[in-house]
């Protein structure tokens, strides 16, 4: 039978052929089980293309569709078809463009009318991607001829593509196609072959491996190579013509330098077409590569090129001529050479004469690293219809760019306008279940997956069970609940999706169902509080509770939600959160119980509604807070403001009426007028403004500034009025008046109407930091005192929440704001575990994103085994930390999330705590990053990589803020001795900066440090080696002093004596150690006059038993004058303990050194302040020993 192949079906038959190869690694989706769809007409000279593509793998039992995965949502997918007419490879290509929309995350076109006859030369996607590429150069030169005759790739096409490689293989191995094709379709595809860059293992040399194999052409030689053996093996088909020794072929001579022996054979880049073949080399300690040119009936060697790198493709330009490209070391940059293979050549930056090359041309001058990839560098090299060149380059950044080369001169063109960095697909694993489990069917399996993805984030992950979604997850952790099962054999799959639409697809995970037992019966769940239809007032919390019950197990957790978002999880009775803060509106709430099976069981929904700040009568711009002014009034001071209306408000259309007086001193002016700031203050919203920073910028997104005159300043003390108007108008909006009994005469200025106030003032605001003069926004405004009071607390850009004074335990909090349903400035801290009469002290920690600087993850990520060790430190004095690192761990309060966002911050190479030009600052992250109600009783501590300086942190004396800068320490955590210097380096410095915040030198009470009977973390001695652990079996009272001598005052002696390793590996429960000592000191070692020491006496604690203080190799010394730590302060005195824990200040925000920072200045410091008031503590450095630069 004669088999007759139209134009119209061949096209279609290499699409086909194309889609099968696609299909193999693409997109799956579940909803569409879709295949390339193909033409239907047989009509001549309308041919149609339908297009739809897909990349990512495909996974086992999950069907592909075909889709195109856009860069951007909402994108435009711009198809090139460039086709040309067949027969002579003179026929010049010419293009189809289509602009396809991208809909969802699919884009699907079908082009039709082409030409009769049409050759397919590439396909080009823009805006779109293919497992990660810019483009896709493919080609399906499959065309209709005569008959027998198939016509494959006419001479000339020259097009290196994986398709029609493909086609190729399936086509040789059809034996229907043979037989119609006959003897004709063996030359047509030598034709094709002899002009593709044939490299090991790739689609092309599988090619001509069967068409050799099949077909045995005449004249065509497969080349095989043994790398053990050392030969080099010429065949036709099965037959072999000749074998050459390594030896025979490089000779014995050095090869620039190199012995022939070290190179081995790494490709067939030419098999044995007409009358040579090309065969590259390399030695793999120089990054040599050579290619060599051989005689294709002997063997024999005719040329050779050297590269002084890594070759990485090649393309043939003429009958001798051939274009190389590859990594060259001596310019450390990717390049492409001209070489006729004739000639011998040797690329190394000379001049093309001097080098024997046709031309040398190189992409960049970018530096690279001296061990590049291959394929990383020229990714492919692609002749089109026309003849020209087009390359793209790979940087060692990840950015690609494209070039047109000219193949007479080697002129390189950018082709592109910019840079290129395609988006690589996420990936995933499962990680439980594991393969084999089997579960009975009655249980919940919780599908867990750890996804990554290199150069974005992880959007959803999706579950699947043999090809059937289950449901997704969109945050960590990453997991899904099945449950309700049948029994069987299960594939469970895990897909997830970048933020780019992007997806990558987990191995599958085997896993049995059995069908034994009673079925799991679900949870019950009810949410008893809020009641439903509650109301609530903006910049309050609100308290949920559940019950939840199992009658056939045991409750894991509950769940709160509002809508579709998790705002809380408890896992003990009683089930109950508070949800901080929650914006005006209406929410719909509800509570989600799993069982010990993970089984859930949703409550039935309860309505609430946050109203503005808009419950009692008043203005609709309203004064409710007032700072307090220390007696300098030289510092920032602040109002706060609120808006009580459903719309917005500008304050540039306000002023502020107040007295006067200059800012270097003198006489107080009844009354000026001060212009408010431009600023769009939200419905129900707060927002405090600042004077008297005229020269800084915002940087908090609570916080403005007034601009005031150089003359005058706002002033207030513990007398003072404010009266807020309506510049347009001149009229009263709100006023207070303050100091009654303490105003001087004449002082006493009247609102417009006077009707804004009746009656006596409000008593005189107390002039010390951290007090202010509040009201209540939801009670009604009767303009009178009766509507303000004086609180030792500030409440900043918060609800003004506090009930009383009192504060005995002192940690900043008011005791009976911790207390059940409470809360201060608007945050449950009783939920988060402060208790009156506790000693609570409150972190705020940001760390920098590591992003691809493998390097900083380790020292910029917080380790939860680092924050429980300073915990464990802290409860051994009863003192409790609380630690806020957002969701790094997880989303609940045991997992260290308090305020249940994100802490990880924008990565920056170097870090100070204060503004310096060009550098970032912890400030500047502190205003960002740290919401506003927070600033009164979290200290903030940030960890970042590298500091500007020399330190391993930075922290205020009685302040609040502080870093960490651990740098890169060799940092790993592959051994258990390594995980715990990690552990152990970030808890002792944490800890170490923290006590400076709380009021600690490096010397107690001053600044002396290597105090060897100031047993204490704060101490240099100790901070990074922690403090001797008494009644430990290998315990030595001295051997941190000992180090100390040797390794800061220089005394070998003390290494030969006591250190056996000759570093601080000898020291006992040294960092490596799980069991090192973090503590503060207790204040009992014993005074050491250093002109009169007697090493029995040791640091004079009970667990005492001498200390070898002069390195002679006893403890029995007395009567010794010796310096001992002279790196400090030189000379003899007496060293004195100190008691740390009887001395730690907690609270800040009422102390003139330890006011809140809640902004970054751009001036130099310390000059201006940051602050809401004033916060210009003294800063400690921190840099025991280097150990972390």
């Amino acid at each position: 039978m004669t088999r007759q192949f139209s134009t119209q079906a061949m096209i279609m038959a290499f699409f086909l052929v194309f889609s099968a190869f696609l299909t193999g690694c693409s997109m799956f989706d579940n909803s569409t089980v879709s295949q390339p769809v193909a033409a239907t007409g047989e009509v001549a000279g309308d041919a149609s293309l339908a297009i739809r593509l897909a990349l990512p793998p495909k996974a086992e039992g999950i069907e592909p569709s075909s889709t195109i995965r856009a860069v951007t949502a909402g994108a435009r997918v711009k198809i090139v078809l460039q086709v040309r007419q067949p027969g002579s490879a003179d026929n010049k290509a010419f293009s189809i463009i289509k602009l396809v929309d991208v809909v969802g995350d699919k884009a699907e076109t079908t082009i039709s009318a082409l030409p009769a006859g049409v050759v397919i030369v590439r396909l080009l996607l823009e805006n779109a991607s293919v497992e990660g590429w810019k483009d896709f150069h493919g080609a399906g030169d499959l065309t209709a001829g005569t008959t027998k005759t198939v016509d494959v790739s006419p001479p000339g096409s020259k097009l290196p593509a994986d398709v029609l490689a493909t086609t190729l293989q399936e086509a040789i191995k059809n034996d229907t196609l043979m037989a119609a094709a006959g003897a004709n379709l063996a030359t047509n595809l030598l034709n094709a072959i002899k002009l593709i860059d044939v490299n090991s293992e790739n689609p092309y040399s599988k090619a001509a491996d069967t068409l050799i194999e099949q077909v045995a052409p005449t004249g065509m030689i497969k080349l095989v190579f043994d790398n053990g053996a050392r030969t080099l093996t010429g065949f036709n088909g099965t037959a072999q013509l000749w074998q050459q020794q390594y030896g025979t072929i490089l000779g014995t001579n050095k090869i620039a330098g190199i012995e022939p022996a070290a190179f081995s054979i790494v490709r067939i880049v030419r098999q044995g077409f007409a009358s040579y073949s090309l065969v590259e080399w390399r030695d793999n300690t120089s990054l040599l590569s050579l290619v060599t040119c051989h005689n294709n009936q002997t063997g024999a060697l005719q040329a050779m090129f050297m590269n002084q790198g890594i070759l990485d493709g090649s393309l043939q330009l003429s009958s001798t001529d051939y274009m190389l490209s590859g990594f060259n070391v001596s310019k450390k940059a990717p390049a492409v050479w001209r070489w006729n293979t004739t000639k011998n050549a040797f690329a190394d930056g000379l001049s093309a004469t001097q080098q024997n090359l046709e031309w040398e041309k190189f992409f960049t001058s970018e530096a690279y690293s001296s061990t590049p990839t291959t394929g990383l560098i020229v990714q492919n090299l692609v002749i089109d219809g026309a003849s020209t060149i087009s390359a793209l380059v790979k940087m060692q950044s990840g950015v690609t760019r494209s070039y047109l080369v000219d193949p007479t001169t080697g002129a390189l063109t950018a082709n592109y306008p910019a840079d290129v960095v395609p988006n690589q697909p996420p990936t995933v694993s499962i990680t439980a279940p594991t393969a084999g489990t089997s579960v009975a069917n009655t249980q919940t399996v919780v599908i867990t997956a750890s996804p990554t993805d290199s150069d974005g984030s992880i959007a959803e992950v999706e579950f699947l069970a043999n090809g059937t979604v289950l449901g997704k997850a969109t945050a960590a952790p990453w997991s899904y609940s099945w449950s309700g099962m049948a029994a069987g054999t299960y594939k469970l799959v895990a897909r997830a999706f970048d933020n780019k639409g992007f997806s990558g697809l987990s191995s599958p995970v085997e896993i049995t169902i059995t069908g034994t037992g009673p079925v799991n019966q679900a949870p019950t769940v009810s949410l008893t509080a809020p009641a439903a239809n509650s109301t609530y007032t903006s910049g309050s919390s609100v308290s949920l509770t559940a019950d939840a019950s199992d009658t056939d197990g045991t409750i894991s957790k509950v769940e709160f939600y509002a809508g579709t978002t998790l705002i809380g999880t408890d896992e003990s009775k009683p089930y109950e959160i508070t949800w901080v803060q929650p914006a005006a509106g209406s929410y719909s709430l509800k509570a989600k119980a799993y069982d010990s099976n993970n089984a859930s069981t949703e409550s039935a929904a309860v309505a609430i509604t946050v109203n503005a700040l808009n419950s009692g009568t008043g203005p609709a711009l309203m004064i409710t807070e007032i700072g307090s002014r220390d007696e300098t009034y030289t510092h920032p001071f602040w109002i706060e403001l609120a808006n009580k209306s459903n719309a917005s408000i500008q304050l540039s259309e306000y002023e502020i009426r107040c007295p006067s007086f200059p800012p270097t001193g003198g006489s107080i002016t009844k009354s000026e007028s001060f212009p408010l700031p431009s600023y769009s203050l939200a419905a129900g919203a707060f927002v405090i403004v600042r004077f008297n920073n005229t020269a800084d910028n915002i940087a908090g997104p609570q916080v403005v500034h007034a601009t005031v005159p150089a003359t005058n300043i706002p002033y207030w003390g513990n007398w003072g009025y404010l009266d807020l108007r309506k510049t347009s108008t001149g009229t009263t909006v709100d006023y207070v008046k303050f100091g009654e009994g303490v105003t001087p005469t004449g002082y006493d200025s009247a609102p417009n109407p006077s009707s804004e106030w009746s009656g006596a003032a409000v008593q005189a605001l107390t002039e010390k930091y951290g007090y202010a003069l509040v009201r209540n926004p939801e009670e009604n405004d009767n303009n009178t005192a009766s509507n303000w009071s004086v609180r030792a607390f500030h409440t900043p850009a918060s609800y003004n929440d506090v009930i009383s004074d009192t504060d005995a335990d002192g940690d900043g909090i008011p005791d009976a704001n911790e207390a059940p349903g409470r809360t201060f400035c608007g945050l449950p801290y009783y939920d988060w575990g402060a208790r009156a009469g506790t000693k609570d002290i409150f972190v705020h920690l940001d760390y920098m994103d590591p992003q691809t600087n493998s390097a900083a993850a380790l020292s910029v990520t917080p380790r939860i085994e680092a924050l429980q060790r300073i915990q464990t430190a802290f409860e051994r004095k009863g003192f409790k930390v609380h630690f806020d690192v957002g969701t790094l761990f997880g989303t609940t309060i045991d997992k260290y999330c308090l305020d249940g966002r994100s802490h990880k911050v924008t990565y920056a190479e170097r870090l100070y705590l204060r503004p310096v030009s060009g550098v970032a600052d912890a400030f500047t992250y502190k205003a960002a990053s740290m919401p506003l109600a927070k600033v009164p009783v979290f200290h903030y501590c940030l960890l970042g990589y590298k500091p500007y300086g020399s330190f391993g942190g930075l922290g205020e004396m009685n302040g609040n803020d502080f870093i960490v800068t651990l740098g890169n320490a060799g940092f790993s955590t592959s051994t258990a001795n390594s995980l715990n210097y990690l552990i152990n380096s970030q808890a002792s410095t944490i800890m170490h900066e923290l006590g400076h915040n709380l009021g600690l030198y490096h010397g107690g009470d001053k600044e002396e440090n290597y105090k060897p009977n100031y047993i204490s973390i704060m101490n240099y001695t100790y901070s990074n080696f922690g403090n001797p652990t008494p009644g430990d079996s290998a315990y030595v009272e001295g051997d941190r002093y000992y180090y100390y001598r040797y390794s800061d005052v220089g005394e070998t002696i003390f290494k030969t004596r006591y250190l056996p390793t000759g570093d601080w590996a000898s020291l006992h429960n040294n960092p490596h150690s799980a069991s090192m000592l973090l503590d503060y000191s207790d204040g009992t070692s014993t005074d050491i006059d250093e002109n009169n020491i007697t090493e029995s006496t040791a640091f004079g604690r009970s667990s005492s038993s001498g200390v070898d203080f002069n390195g002679d190799g006893d403890k029995t010394d007395s009567g010794l004058a010796l310096d001992l730590n002279p790196t400090d302060t030189p000379g003899k005195t007496i060293l004195k303990d100190h008691n740390d824990w009887g001395k730690i200040q907690l609270r800040f925000s009422n102390q003139s050194s330890g006011l809140f920072s809640i902004r970054a200045s751009t001036v130099g410091l310390p000059e201006r302040k940051d602050y809401l008031a004033k916060d210009a503590q003294e800063i400690t450095v921190c840099d025991p020993t280097g150990l972390y630069r």
